[in-house]
C-alpha cells in the first residue's frame, strides 16, 4: 500500500527522463521526506511540477542517496511518458485516485451470521484449553447441506459491481477430503419485499488439512453478482452454505465456519449521498 505524507515538497536536482531522481533542498515552509517520516520499504505517490508540465509518479525513497525511484503513471507529455527535467522541477507528495479508491474489504465474524431456520448448522461456542481463546462459529456436519446468512450494509462508495468472498474455516477433528461452500447474495434496497430471490450462487472447493484444530482459508471465490439489481442505498443479504451432499474428493468431515471477508470495488472517495 502507498504511504501518504503531509506537507512534503522538495526540489529535484536530477535532469532528464531517468528512472531515479536525486532530491535537492526542501521548499521553504514544507518538509523533507525524512522529516515527514518516510518508510523506505513502501512506495510514495508524488507529483512533479515544472512550469506548466506535470507528472504523476510512484516511487520508493532511499535515504543513503537522498533519491527516489520514478515510475510514471501519467504526465502532461501524454500516457506514461516522463517529462524532461531541467533542474527547476519540484516534487510533492500527492495521493493518486488509485491510492484512495479500488478494492475494499468488509469482514463478517461468525457471530454476526444467522442460521437459516430450515437448514441451520450448529452454533459453535468453545474456549481453548491453554490460552482461553474463545472460538465462535458455525459447525457444518458432513454429507448435508446447511446455510447461514448475514446482512452487510454497503457503503455509498460501492460501485454496485460484483463481489468476491473468502472464508476462514477450521476442521475440529482429523479428517481428509474436500469441502464445498456456496455463496450468493441479494440487494435489499428501497421498497424491496422481504421474500426476494438471490443472485446466481458461486462455489468454492477447498481441501481440508489433515491436522485438526488449524484454521485454513478457502480460495477467493468467483465473482458474485447480487440479485435484485443493486442501487444506493442498499444492504446485501449474503448466504453462505456448505454443500455437504455434493462434495467430491472424499468425505471432509465436520468443518467450522469462523468468518468471511467480502471484497468489493469503490468508485468514489466519500460515503456521503
Amino acid at each position: 500500500m502507498h504511504q501518504l505524507l503531509d506537507r512534503v515538497r522538495m526540489e529535484i536536482a536530477t535532469t532528464g527522463t531517468g528512472s531515479t531522481l536525486v532530491l535537492g533542498p526542501v521548499v521553504p515552509g514544507f518538509r523533507s521526506l525524512v522529516e515527514a517520516g518516510v518508510d523506505e520499504t513502501r512506495d510514495v505517490p508524488y507529483l512533479i511540477e515544472q512550469g506548466f508540465q506535470w507528472e504523476i509518479v510512484s516511487g520508493r525513497y532511499t535515504g543513503a542517496s537522498n533519491s527516489i525511484t520514478r515510475v510514471t503513471k501519467a504526465s502532461s507529455q501524454g500516457g506514461t511518458t516522463p517529462i524532461d527535467l531541467d533542474g527547476t522541477a519540484q516534487l510533492f507528495v500527492s495521493p493518486m485516485v488509485a491510492t484512495l479508491l479500488g478494492p475494499q474489504t468488509v469482514g463478517i465474524p461468525a457471530h454476526a451470521m444467522t442460521g437459516v431456520d430450515s437448514k441451520a448448522p450448529m452454533l459453535l461456542r468453545e474456549e481453548t484449553g491453554t490460552n482461553a481463546n474463545m472460538v465462535l462459529g458455525w459447525r457444518f456436519a458432513q454429507s448435508v447441506d446447511r446455510f447461514v446468512q448475514a446482512l452487510v450494509p454497503m457503503p455509498q462508495s460501492w460501485n454496485l459491481g460484483t463481489l468476491t468472498a473468502r472464508l476462514r474455516l477450521r476442521a475440529p477433528v482429523e479428517n481428509t477430503g474436500t469441502c464445498r461452500f456456496q455463496m450468493r447474495t441479494v440487494a435489499l434496497k428501497q421498497d424491496t419485499p422481504a421474500d426476494i430471490a438471490f443472485g446466481t450462487p458461486v462455489q468454492v472447493d477447498t481441501v481440508v488439512p489433515a491436522t485438526p484444530g488449524r484454521d485454513f482459508f478457502t480460495a477467493i471465490s468467483p465473482a458474485i453478482t447480487a440479485g435484485n439489481m443493486p442501487a444506493h442505498p442498499c444492504d446485501l443479504l449474503l448466504e453462505i452454505g456448505r454443500l455437504g451432499a455434493s462434495e467430491s474428493g472424499g468425505p471432509a468431515g465436520v468443518v467450522d465456519l469462523l468468518s468471511a471477508r467480502i471484497d468489493y470495488v469503490t468508485n468514489s472517495v466519500t460515503d456521503s449521498p
